[in-house]
């Protein structure tokens, strides 16, 4: 199976969400990925295209025992993707 590489777009859209945001090869799928340091980290998905309209899929996951889904925001546009982040970390940044 081949692994579409990141989008020009998706380089874009993580260089402009800031440095705490990487790319990370997440199930097969580039994604835009950021680390809360303390055990939680958010994966940004649905976005590897060259369309500012496709809409992310934003997955919260602890890591702390185990690796599990602690919350999920589907069809997100891409200009609501730092807030969204912003507002998980304010919930689970500082724990």
């Amino acid at each position: 199976m081949e692994i579409k590489q990141p989008t020009r777009h998706l380089l874009e859209l993580c260089k402009e969400l800031g440095s705490a945001y990487s790319i990370r090869l997440f199930d097969l799928e580039h994604v835009i990925y950021r680390d809360f340091k303390n055990g939680f980290d958010v994966e940004i998905s649905g976005i590897n295209a060259s369309s500012p309209n496709k809409r992310a899929n934003i997955f919260l996951w602890d890591n702390r025992q185990g690796h599990k889904i602690v919350e999920q925001i589907p069809d997100v546009p891409q200009g609501n993707i730092g807030d969204q982040v912003n507002a998980l970390f304010h919930r689970y940044g500082n724990l």
